[in-house]
C-alpha cells in the first residue's frame, strides 16, 4: 500500500510540473468592428435638353435624355440654372423619386450633382450644380467694389449659420435686411466666364421663416431608377 501511494504522488506531481511548463495559450484579440463602408454614388452619363417651348400648364420639361433613349423629366420649368448645360453631355448623380400631386407620366429624378462630361471654361456661368440645401441666416446688402464695374450698386448676399456667404440667384431673389430660412442649390460658379466676387451662389427655391420646420412626410418618396 505505501508503494502504491508513492506512485500516485508521483503522478500528480508530474501532472503538476507539465501544467507550470506547458506553454500558455495563445490570445487573440478581436478587432474593432469596422463601420460600414458608404457606397460612391452612382454616376450616369446622360444628354440635358430642354422642351423648345411651354406646354399644357406652362410645363416646359428639363429632361436627362440616357443613352438608351429613355428620358427623365429633372424639372417642370426651364430654369436659367439647367441652360449652361442644355444640348450638353452631363454627368450626373442623383436619385428617382416618386412626385406627389398631379404629375406627368414619367421617370422623375433628383439632381444631387450635375456637371459637364467635358468641362470647357468660360461656356456658361456655373462649372457644376450641387446639392439642394436648407440654410438658416441673414440677408445682408453688400456693395459692389468700389472701381468695379458695378460700382454705386449692391447686391443681397446671404450670410448663412453656417459662416459660408453665398451670392444669391434665381427666380425668388429675398431683399436684404431679413432672417430666413433658404432652401436652395448651391452652384459651384465658372470665374472664367465673367468677373465676380469669390464664393459660390445659392439658386434659391423656396424662402421661408428662419424657425420653420420641414416635415420629412411631405418629402417625396425615393425609389428605384428604372434599369
Amino acid at each position: 500500500m505505501l508503494f502504491a501511494g508513492v506512485i500516485v504522488r508521483l503522478g500528480l506531481l508530474a501532472l503538476l510540473a507539465a501544467c507550470w511548463t506547458a506553454s500558455p495559450p495563445a490570445m487573440t484579440t478581436a478587432s474593432p468592428p469596422q463601420p460600414p463602408t458608404s457606397a460612391a454614388p452612382t454616376e450616369r452619363r446622360a444628354t440635358l435638353r430642354i422642351d423648345a417651348q411651354p406646354g399644357g400648364k406652362r410645363f416646359q420639361g428639363v429632361w436627362l435624355e440616357l443613352p438608351d433613349g429613355k428620358r427623365w423629366v429633372l424639372d417642370y420649368r426651364a430654369r436659367e440654372l439647367w441652360r449652361a448645360f442644355a444640348d450638353h453631355e452631363v454627368v450626373v448623380t442623383g436619385h428617382c423619386y416618386q412626385p406627389q400631386g398631379q404629375a406627368i407620366l414619367a421617370t422623375h429624378f433628383e439632381v444631387e450633382r450635375l456637371r459637364r462630361a467635358v468641362p470647357v471654361r468660360g461656356a456658361g456661368p456655373y462649372l457644376e450644380i450641387g446639392p439642394t440645401r436648407v440654410l438658416r441666416g441673414t440677408l445682408v446688402a453688400t456693395p459692389a467694389p468700389p472701381g468695379s464695374k458695378l460700382a454705386g450698386t449692391s447686391r443681397t448676399v446671404f450670410h448663412a449659420d453656417d459662416g459660408e456667404a453665398y451670392q444669391l440667384v434665381g427666380d425668388q431673389v429675398p431683399p436684404a435686411g431679413a432672417i430666413v430660412q433658404i432652401r436652395g442649390r448651391v452652384l459651384a460658379p465658372d470665374m472664367s466666364f465673367v468677373a465676380r466676387g469669390d464664393g459660390p451662389d445659392l439658386w434659391v427655391l423656396d424662402v421661408r421663416d428662419p424657425d420653420a420646420v420641414r416635415d420629412p412626410e411631405h418629402e417625396p418618396a425615393r425609389t428605384d431608377c428604372p434599369e
